[in-house]
């Protein structure tokens, strides 16, 4: 009977061992190996990488989305995390057009896609033109009076079209071929006053003065921004643009769920997630505004600004297609 208790007790102890730890994606994006060594010591869990399980995903708006669809998280418990509530309440309003309620998503990230622009090439060239308009990229007449400073379109294709879509009042994931098929149109009439950098690093281009203009995301508009020292600036389009949020997530087969809720708890740290975005160059998603990019986000930007939504293969592979059909026709670069 001693034996057996002491066997019971070894299985026990056993048992607890294996739940002090939280397996993430081997997949991801690495959270910074500073953070995660000052989690391990104050709460005795460990952290690991897996290539066949994981306690916590890291996802974009459209993954997040994705994930709800198919029944692949858990919802999060919000009284397990109580620096829940350092979260902006403007940017989780906007991840609920992906995730009724926040029921399953905590950001800890946000990012955009404006517009960069030469501060002086602009008003020498089109002094009414607002600078927070994407008549500047899409407007043929305007764009061609930028053609000797240079423009260009960054992000990837996927996220151009949506833009492009919004700016002609379309739904930004419509399936219509109408809607498709003026997006093309216009993409193709304005890329031949688009140039394509040297270096295809358009974030690069910009701060070295060999493009005035350029639709970016805001990670990499930001590193434009400090390199051109207050000669660039940035802005949302008024008429509304893309809204990527970095969200953490629970998949529903978790093994340590708890342990995952501690981490997320101690990521939304305000130091901690202050870290997180200076090392990722991505704004945070606490309430404290942070850098040029993230004081453009202001409420009617965030008002009409959209949230990339999953999508079928089906219609991924049309937009690719539709893309392929502009691609070689040379400037846009992917």
């Amino acid at each position: 009977m001693r034996s057996f208790l002491v066997m019971l007790l070894a299985l026990g102890m056993a048992a607890q061992a294996e739940e002090r730890r939280v397996w993430l994606p081997g997949g991801a994006q690495r959270l910074p190996a500073a953070l995660l060594a000052g989690f391990e010591a104050e709460s005795g869990i460990r952290v690991a990488y897996s290539e066949t399980e994981a306690d916590l995903a890291l996802l974009s708006a459209a993954e997040l989305a994705d994930g709800i669809g198919q029944g692949r998280l858990q919802p999060v418990r919000r009284f397990d995390l109580p620096h829940y509530g350092h979260l902006d309440p403007a940017l989780l309003g906007k991840l609920a057009d992906v995730d009724l309620g926040n029921q399953y998503g905590v950001p800890y990230a946000w990012s955009t896609l404006g517009l960069v622009h030469d501060r002086a090439a602009l008003a020498e060239r089109l002094p009414r033109q607002p600078a927070d308009s994407l008549d500047l990229l899409f407007h043929p007449g305007q764009l061609a009076r930028l053609a000797d400073c240079g423009a260009a379109l960054g992000g990837t294709p996927q996220e151009v079209l949506q833009v492009t879509l919004h700016y002609l009042g379309h739904a930004p994931h419509t399936s219509e071929f109408t809607a498709l098929e003026e997006a093309r149109l216009l993409l193709r009439e304005v890329q031949q006053h688009l140039r394509r950098p040297k270096a295809a690093d358009i974030g690069g281009a910009l701060a070295s003065g060999e493009l005035c203009l350029a639709l970016l995301p805001s990670d990499q508009a930001g590193e434009a921004l400090r390199r051109a020292g207050g000669r660039l600036g940035y802005a949302l389009p008024r008429e509304g643009s893309l809204i990527d949020f970095q969200v953490l997530a629970i998949p529903r087969d978790a093994r340590h769920p708890r342990e995952a809720h501690a981490l997320i708890d101690y990521l939304l740290r305000p130091e901690v997630m202050a870290v997180l975005g200076e090392q990722w160059r991505l704004d945070g998603a606490g309430r404290e505004p942070r850098g040029a990019t993230a004081l453009a986000l202001t409420e009617e930007s965030l008002r009409r600004g959209f949230v990339e939504q999953a999508q079928e293969p089906l219609e991924l592979r049309r937009r690719e297609r539709l893309w392929a059909s502009l691609r070689s026709r040379g400037s846009l670069g992917w």
